[in-house]
């Protein structure tokens, strides 16, 4: 069994194109090196759900914003962005690929990419506990509320297929709240 939470913040992954580091409220907290290669063919990426095809898993959380960068930020940008994280604003020259601010979705559960790259919006899929979506926008956020006894097919957020294809470095950026991923029965 394994679990992590997360009170409010930024959460940040950067990959230069080797080592995989996360960064919480502008502080790096892990690094993984030896990932070379690893992300380049990833077609499915997504918040929530059920994460594997063993064990259940939970994800419950408040997402305000999400930013991918199309190169590895320095500790320096990490930095002034949490600094700065209730304006949450960007550099014109280094603005986001992608960008979700979560103010809505349409009809069919699309949210508009306000980033530079086309074609890149995002898409709710939502499952159902007990009668009710587990994942949707209230008060212009991204609410993910997957519970350990939601079928495997638990709603998530998708981001674009292929996201990661081609890039050899990137960055990844989230306003969040009160994240608590719980992992159960899977051995670790």
């Amino acid at each position: 069994n394994a679990g992590f939470y997360f009170e409010d913040g930024i959460l940040e992954l950067v990959f230069d194109g080797d080592e995989l580091s996360a960064w919480i409220n502008g502080t790096k907290t892990l690094a993984l090196d030896g990932l070379a290669g690893y992300f380049s063919d990833k077609s499915v990426v997504k918040l929530g759900g059920y994460l594997y095809s063993w064990g259940r898993s939970s994800t419950r959380a408040s997402v305000d914003d999400v930013a991918l960068y199309d190169y590895a930020r320095s500790g320096e940008e990490i930095a002034a962005s949490y600094l700065g994280w209730a304006e949450f604003t960007y550099d014109a020259a280094r603005r986001p690929e992608i960008y979700y601010d979560f103010s809505e979705a349409a009809a069919d559960n699309t949210v508009k990419n306000l980033g530079t790259a086309s074609g890149a919006d995002g898409r709710i899929v939502a499952g159902t506990v007990d009668g009710n979506p587990d994942v949707y926008i209230e008060n212009g956020k991204l609410v993910i509320a997957n519970e350990k006894t939601a079928a495997k097919d638990g709603g998530y957020f998708r981001l674009p297929d292929d996201m990661f294809a081609g890039r050899t470095e990137w960055s990844m950026q989230f306003t969040i709240s009160n994240l608590n991923f719980d992992n159960q029965d899977n051995g670790l």
